[in-house]
């Protein structure tokens, strides 16, 4: 039976969207699949108020202890019993500090919040502040500079479940205002950063996610700003350093923060197939893009599917009543959270 994490949970009018073989001679586009039964929506087994709107949730532990670990839009983080919805903890940050992203990793709890600026550890028992640390730091900014800050939403965060940097800890991959870093789960200090967007110096790329390549690299996927042109760079583990880099202008048209990851390894790196999923600009169409292909400058790296039928409603005279929104689904832990990115899945809302 469904359970209610909070509002936004109690009605889900949308398609579950895996990323798989679409239309086409060996094209790659959304496959629906069904998240709930039909006489489950609108159904939960309880309600938890006084938290807020829930943005982000992840869950851990056995059957008999299971907690579902939740952020909310009035910046709340609470651990709550899955079983009964009871609040086992609390904590409130302060006022505009929202989470973007929330995961498990290393049996504590992460969270990213103010466009990624925070990065912080909590006890998953108690709800105790471990450490915290700031991804980034910037004096007071001209109103150019903040408009710009405030375009930029690409935040992420990775559990990478091993030790990249050799410091006895396992570590993370952080994704905020452009910068790729790479930092240790035992205290969040920075083992390495590089200004990833910044390095394409002909166009303004807004990047969105990331991921450890087969052969070890890492790469952040997102779009060009201006044209929506699919973009891709690709830095060693060892040092942030730029490997390769590239932006197909052979497809345009994609805008947002979220764009939905699908990996996939073989026996080795060259087997390592990642795909991107984002929505188009007026929100009628699913990019899927071949990642690899694009570091590689195929021309045939994006192919283009319609939005689900029944999804894109509202269609007036033939023209939509508005976009269609994506939004991706995490894991909620480092295993489920692989499972996750294993088929690309993302939630598709029609207008």
């Amino acid at each position: 039976s469904s359970r209610c994490l909070g509002t936004a949970g109690c009605a889900l009018l949308a398609a579950l969207a895996l990323l798989g073989m679409g239309p086409g001679a060996g094209g790659m586009g959304p496959r629906v699949v069904s998240a709930l039964h039909e006489d489950q929506v609108g159904s939960y087994d309880w309600h938890q108020r006084y938290l807020g709107e829930v943005t982000t949730a992840a869950g851990a532990g056995n059957k008999a202890s299971r907690r579902a670990f939740v952020s909310t839009d009035q910046g709340a983080i609470a651990a709550l019993n899955f079983n009964t919805g009871e609040i086992v903890w609390r904590q409130v940050l302060e006022v505009g500090d929202v989470v973007d992203r929330l995961l498990i990793a290393g049996r504590m709890l992460i969270t990213l919040s103010s466009a990624g600026k925070y990065l912080r550890a909590w006890s998953m028992k108690d709800g105790n502040l471990l450490w915290e640390v700031t991804t980034y730091t910037a004096a007071a900014p001209s109103a150019d500079a903040a408009a710009e800050a405030l375009k930029d939403r690409g935040v992420d965060v990775l559990a990478l479940g091993v030790d990249v940097d050799k410091d006895g800890a396992e570590d993370l991959l952080v994704l905020a205002r452009g910068e790729v870093q790479l930092r240790s789960l035992s205290d969040g200090i920075v083992s390495w950063s590089t200004a990833a967007a910044a390095a394409f110096d002909k166009e303004t790329v807004r990047l969105k996610r990331v991921v450890r390549a087969a052969n070890g690299n890492f790469i952040a996927v997102g779009h060009t700003e201006e044209d929506g042109y699919p973009a891709a760079i690709e830095l060693s583990s060892n040092g942030g350093d730029v490997r390769r880099q590239a932006v197909s202008t052979h497809a345009s048209g994609l805008h947002g923060c979220n764009m939905a990851l699908k990996q996939s390894k073989g026996g080795g790196a060259a087997d390592d197939s990642i795909w991107v999923m984002g929505m188009a600009q007026d929100g009628t169409k699913v990019a899927a893009t071949d990642v690899m292909k694009l570091l590689a400058g195929n021309r045939a790296a994006t192919t283009f599917s319609e939005v689900p039928a029944g999804v894109a409603a509202g269609v007036d005279g033939g023209a939509p009543a508005g976009p269609a929104k994506l939004t991706v689904l995490r894991g909620t832990d480092t295993a489920s959270d692989a499972a996750a990115l294993g088929v690309g899945a993302a939630v598709i809302r029609g207008p």
